[in-house]
């Protein structure tokens, strides 16, 4: 059997986290619908859209080094 990752396009993950937010259909649904490997992978988009606007899990460096301050601004970590 051949191991292949699949890779989702930012449009559909953006897609698919605004289908579950909505309540349309729950995680569970589209790991399966969309054949999602991952079982963390679609938690992880969720949390990426709701902090990051995006739900890519692969960030620009600069970005992951912003943490919130409260709901409405950004603040940039020393830490590297």
């Amino acid at each position: 059997m051949e191991n292949k990752n699949s890779v989702f396009s930012e449009s559909l993950k953006r897609s698919i986290v605004e289908q579950i937010l909505k309540g349309t259909i729950t995680k569970e649904e589209a790991r399966r619908r969309y054949n999602i490997k991952g079982k963390s992978s679609v938690l992880e988009w969720m949390r990426n859209y709701e902090k990051y606007d995006r739900c890519s899990l692969s960030l620009p460096t600069k970005l992951l080094l912003l943490k919130p301050v409260n709901s409405n601004t950004l603040e940039v970590s020393n830490e590297e």
